[in-house]
């Protein structure tokens, strides 16, 4: 195996499964949401929860891009 390959794999791990992950952690907290307010904490958890769901997914998925772009201009290939 290629040296190069080995190094950066946590980066390579982003600039392949990005999208998924954020989808994946965005989906977790809203269903947290809604497990809190079923739980009967308040009903405000879930828009709550939907809402930093949004949030989450746009932030992990903007992390990943610039991960991208990182590893597209910087990493040896």
């Amino acid at each position: 195996m290629d040296r190069t390959t080995n190094n950066y794999r946590a980066i390579h791990f982003l600039v392949r499964h990005g999208h998924a992950l954020a989808i994946t952690v965005a989906a977790v907290i809203g269903l947290g949401g809604l497990a809190a307010a079923l739980a009967g904490w308040s009903w405000a958890w879930f828009p709550a929860g939907l809402l930093l769901a949004a949030l989450a997914y746009l932030m992990f998925r903007s992390y990943a891009e610039i991960v991208q772009v990182i590893a597209e201009t910087l990493l040896p290939r």
